[in-house]
């Protein structure tokens, strides 16, 4: 019987522990992160830029409202959103893509940028996919907030996807940008 209290008070400590470690986790890490201590992301392929919490650059040039490339020729398509399409060769220049991708010009042009991963390091069409900061405004959520984009879920990168989503409701009700120039679903 002692030695069944002994291992109770074991596996005890060691729950208490671990859920210890995860409320100091909870508090900590985004405070470390805003410093810029823990990468956010990984090294990706040769040649690429890293993307961290501290990597901090320009765009030299707006593809379109959700995508940008930078001075080492890299493409970064911005995580939960979808902006109108305007360069896609398949498809017709939709109702509010100039107006979007202005918007993001508008928003990062001649700012230092910061970028953070999700979980997916790159789409499909090998463009990195982050989320992007001018100075302290958060792009990605601006552009939705503005109605100049939708929020769109791309699993598994869903970090923010309910903070884009309320956004979204909120620019539909307002009939900001897109919700009240286009005949939207």
């Amino acid at each position: 019987m002692p030695q069944m209290r002994g291992k109770a008070y074991k596996n005890i400590s060691r729950i208490l522990f671990g859920l210890g470690m995860l409320v100091v986790g909870y508090y900590i890490r985004p405070l470390v992160e805003y410093i810029g201590f823990i990468p956010l992301s990984d090294a990706g392929s040769a040649g690429v830029v890293q993307f961290s919490s501290s990597a901090r650059l320009e765009a030299v040039r707006v593809i379109d409202g959700d995508t940008i490339q930078l001075a080492d020729g890299s493409k970064v398509r911005y995580i939960g959103i979808d902006t109108p399409e305007s360069v896609d060769p398949k498809k017709p220049v939709q109702c509010y893509a100039h107006e979007a991708t202005q918007k993001n010009r508008e928003l990062i042009e001649g700012k230092v940028l910061r970028f953070e991963k999700d979980t997916s390091n790159t789409d499909r069409y090998g463009r990195k996919l982050r989320y992007v900061w001018a100075d302290d405004l958060f792009v990605n959520l601006e552009l939705v907030r503005l109605g100049y984009a939708r929020a769109v879920n791309y699993p598994p990168d869903t970090t923010d996807s309910v903070l884009f989503h309320a956004a979204e409701n909120q620019a539909k009700t307002a009939r900001r940008g897109l919700w009240g120039e286009c005949e939207t679903k």
